[in-house]
């Protein structure tokens, strides 16, 4: 965040706004996917919600660039891991 040129929204409205707004974000994505998608999938889709939460908490600005682009990044790609791992075993 201290090295961004660009107006970011951890830089407009702070660290811990920008962390209600992603959990804000999350659960109401959960919440659609839970209504709309084949139950298999929405518990796909509801685990991964559950790791990004992790991430989200456990984000600071002292954390390497490889957390959140490899780590917060990859909570995308989850649901299709997760859903490989339950019709799988």
């Amino acid at each position: 965040m201290n090295s961004d040129t660009v107006k970011t929204f951890p830089m407009l409205i702070g660290i811990q706004n920008t962390k209600y707004i992603a959990y804000g974000l999350v659960f109401i994505s959960s919440l659609i996917g839970i209504f709309y998608l084949k139950p298999l999938y929405a518990v796909a889709f509801f685990l991964s919600s559950i790791i990004t939460y992790i991430f989200i908490y456990f984000s600071e600005n002292k954390r390497d660039d490889s957390y959140f682009s490899f780590g917060v990044e990859t909570c995308s790609a989850l649901p299709f891991l997760f859903l490989l791992i339950m019709e799988y075993f």
